[in-house]
């Protein structure tokens, strides 16, 4: 049986979707489908006028509610709270990095992006991020950008932007280390639920499959995975609200660090659960958070 791995275009998009079919190589072999989403097609519009980073991701779905594909890959950080109920998550990829990358324009005359003034312009299309670059100070301009990374660098280097803010893990996927001025401390600057996460999505109907994405999962990422995908479905949002998570599990503990805003304000703070699950665990968080969101919506 080959495999009909449905993912998006773009470079990335490709590397990520390599990955998977080099990992489930031990039972299957494999040929690639590009999709192109919604997200791809419209450049011009914002994620927010879109209606959300879920823009990259219903097509995909539609192919596999289609039969038109196994097995759709995207990033985690894309999905939507609310996938159709035939699908189901089958497999999380764990990430190279999940942190917030600064790229400084080329022969930029700034030695680090904390020299950045007032009359300066960092380019992110992302609530989450604008509202982490005020907390950190930045007095310049934060301006809406659209494009794939590569793009989004060179807009940069024209000099649209004096810096660009970017996921490290797609840096590393496209060799694009050398690029990177800052990485940002996550445990500081929680990213986005799922960030650089590679998310493999199946038919329910599909037991075999799932087995086999499962097993190419490791066991603490699902762990991390499902926390932060229960967390997304009991809030609700997308793009929204400004919103980052940061999961760190180990030896039956899982912190979490988070950041979430309004209009006027930023609530950050940390969490630790002790020997509970996923789910119950997520629940616990998300109660706090939708209390937080209705007290200062």
């Amino acid at each position: 049986m080959r495999l009909r791995i449905g993912t998006r275009s773009s470079e990335l998009a490709q590397c990520q979707s390599k990955r998977v079919e080099q990992q489930l190589q031990f039972k299957y072999q494999s040929d690639r489908c590009l999709i192109q989403t919604e997200g791809d097609i419209n450049q011009e519009k914002s994620l927010s006028e879109l209606g959300g980073k879920g823009v990259f991701v219903k097509a995909i779905e539609q192919a596999l509610l289609d039969d038109q594909i196994d097995i759709g890959v995207h990033s985690f950080k894309d999905m939507t709270s609310q996938p159709p109920d035939e699908l189901v998550l089958a497999g999380f990829l764990t990430p190279e990095a999940v942190r917030d990358s600064i790229v400084l324009a080329q022969n930029s005359p700034y030695h680090s992006w904390t020299d950045l003034g007032e009359a300066t312009r960092i380019g992110t299309d992302s609530l989450r991020r604008k509202a982490m670059l005020q907390a950190l100070g930045y007095q310049g301009k934060i301006e809406p950008i659209r494009g794939n990374v590569k793009t989004r660098i060179q807009k940069c280097d024209d000099g649209e932007y004096d810096a660009v803010i970017l996921s490290e893990a797609g840096l590393i996927r496209l060799g694009l280390t050398e690029r990177i001025s800052a990485s940002l401390d996550p445990s500081q600057c929680p990213p986005a639920p799922g960030q650089g996460v590679i998310a493999l999505q199946v038919r329910r109907d599909r037991v075999e499959l799932i087995e086999a994405c499962q097993a190419i999962t490791e066991p603490e990422q699902a762990f991390k995975s499902e926390f932060e995908w229960t967390v997304l479905q009991h809030l609700g949002l997308d793009c929204g609200y400004p919103f980052g998570l940061y999961t760190q599990y180990w030896q039956n503990q899982l912190t979490a660090q988070f950041m979430i805003g309004s209009q006027d304000q930023l609530w950050q703070s940390q969490r630790i659960y002790q020997g509970q699950s996923a789910i119950d665990a997520a629940k616990l968080l998300s109660e706090e958070l939708l209390a937080w969101i209705q007290k200062h919506a």
